[in-house]
């Protein structure tokens, strides 16, 4: 298994019953969540070892009894895991030790149309930090023009200067007027598939092939049924919030469209849980005599994708956005009618390892290809038309 830094992972869980000193070592087993794997978001296993390990304590006191890794704090004699909420692990050791944090290839669990899911197979998945470390070398910071590597991790901001700054400032060798850099390493070069669904809109010019027109609810939906069938899928996906969907049921409304479920729906509070909102739009759509979504087959999927699809052509999300959602949320075990935009985010990794970019003719290849993909599903989201 891999080593890993604490930084590099994403809320590593451990079971604090299972703190015990054997063998000289204490050896905590757990989870993580990963981003950028082959199969998307996977929670792949964790074992956590602090060597020269003579007795151990733990405190969940107030907490879960499992101890979310916040930081390790390292003294001469002991090894101390400290938790976010709640839980802390003390280790003595007879030397100054570490902790020393192995990652799995594995997975437990894959989330897979925003559920998580058992891994059925004992295949190992490809892990993409290695783009990671790449990028952190190869781009540079806007206000110290250092390599981000240079930059430390830790999320807190006080300790994220740039260890090339501070290597200046040490020896007098500081350029004209500059001070020490304490930016923060941005997020996506961290984690380069972790894009968060809402990103700003991208520099390349909007290109519309009939997407959603421009309303309330951000330019995602036209106020039609049909999008409301759209919209609520993507709301159980995870994709949408629910806020986006009262609005557009509001303009429904306000267009002409009638029914108690829709007018309960538009008049739904900010941020009311998904399930009730999901459920409202599900009436809706029987009140307004159109199939509701089906929760538990490809519906889902195949309609958030729909809506992803518009939102690339639209110029809402980039290439590597759209395509590192698609390989993410959807993956290659998702429906069939997806896979082809499934492989984009592979191909894309296949130009980055070669040093190559995406050029003007792929990102045109790949627009062809959401445009044929809407096209194909119509019938998946337009099901009472003859």
């Amino acid at each position: 298994m891999p080593l890993r830094d604490l930084a590099m992972l994403d809320d590593g869980t451990f079971d604090v019953g299972d703190a015990q000193v054997t063998d000289g070592r204490v050896v905590l087993r757990g989870w993580a969540v990963e981003h950028g794997t082959s199969v998307g978001t996977a929670r792949l296993p964790v074992t956590l070892t602090v060597p020269n390990a003579v007795d151990v304590s733990a405190d969940s006191v107030g907490g879960t009894g499992e101890l979310v890794l916040d930081r390790v704090e390292v003294t001469p004699t002991t090894v101390t895991l400290v938790g976010v909420a709640p839980a802390r692990i003390v280790v003595t050791t007879s030397v100054q030790s570490q902790a020393l944090l192995e990652v799995g290839t594995t997975p437990i669990a894959v989330r897979r149309w925003g559920r998580w899911r058992p891994w059925s197979t004992a295949a190992p998945v490809v892990l993409d930090h290695r783009y990671a470390v790449k990028r952190l070398r190869t781009t540079a910071c806007p206000e110290c023009e250092h390599p981000w590597a240079e930059h430390s991790m830790d999320p807190d901001e006080s300790l994220t200067m740039c260890s090339e700054c501070a290597h200046e400032h040490g020896h007098g060798q500081p350029s004209t007027g500059a001070t020490v850099c304490f930016a923060q390493v941005p997020r996506g070069l961290v984690e380069p598939r972790s894009a968060v669904l809402r990103t700003p809109p991208s520099d390349d010019r909007p290109v519309d092939r009939g997407g959603p027109a421009t309303s309330s609810t951000g330019g995602l939906f036209r106020p039609t049924i049909s999008s409301l069938r759209e919209a609520n899928a993507a709301l159980a996906f995870g994709m949408v919030s629910t806020d986006e969907v009262s609005a557009l049921a509001a303009e429904l409304v306000a267009s002409g469209h009638d029914g108690d479920a829709l007018v309960a729906l538009a008049s739904l509070y900010s941020g009311a849980a998904t399930s009730d909102a999901v459920e409202l739009g599900q009436a809706a759509l029987v009140e307004a005599g159109v199939r509701p979504v089906d929760l538990t087959g490809d519906d889902v999927p195949l309609l958030a994708l729909r809506v992803a699809s518009h939102r690339f052509l639209l110029g809402h999300w980039t290439l590597r956005t759209f395509a590192s959602w698609v390989h993410r949320e959807i993956g290659h075990e998702g429906p069939q009618g997806a896979q082809q935009l499934a492989l984009v985010d592979d191909e894309l990794d296949e130009l980055d390892a070669r040093g190559a970019g995406p050029g003007p003719s792929f990102r045109r290849a790949v627009e062809r290809l959401a445009v044929d993909y809407i096209e194909l599903t119509e019938e998946t989201a337009h099901p009472s038309r003859s």
